[in-house]
């Protein structure tokens, strides 16, 4: 909610498969579906048997996995407190490759943004 509040709604959410994003596929509106609707924003997912979609997204989740670790947070002021210096290093401090050595704020503020659309019905 703070995410959207602060940067607006993403045109698109991308998640894998499982029920609790995904409960379309089984013919039913999930309360993630329902949210993201309500902000204008459409929920997709990776094709099945397609795990390279995710990768990108298992890889990040798995370098925090490690960050957290080596850090060793005690309580969960702790785990706020790293989750911020994480992503404060993540988006201005380190290069990334796929965007030729630029931040990702640096990218987030040369590209123009395609909003969510109205509220989905």
């Amino acid at each position: 909610m703070r995410a959207i509040a602060e940067y607006g709604a993403p045109q698109e959410v991308l998640s894998d498969n499982s029920k609790a994003f995904n409960q379309l596929r089984s013919g039913r509106f999930g309360s993630v579906e329902i949210f993201l609707a309500s902000k204008g924003s459409m929920p997709i997912t990776g094709l099945p048997g397609r795990p390279t979609t995710q990768g990108k997204n298992e890889r990040s989740h798995r370098t925090l996995q490690r960050f957290l670790t080596a850090n060793m947070p005690q309580d969960l002021a702790d785990v706020q407190r790293l989750l911020k210096r994480y992503r404060e290093h993540y988006n201005n401090r380190r290069p990334h490759q796929p965007l030729n050595q630029a931040t990702p704020q640096a990218a987030w503020e040369l590209l123009e943004h395609t909003p969510a659309t109205k509220p989905i019905h």
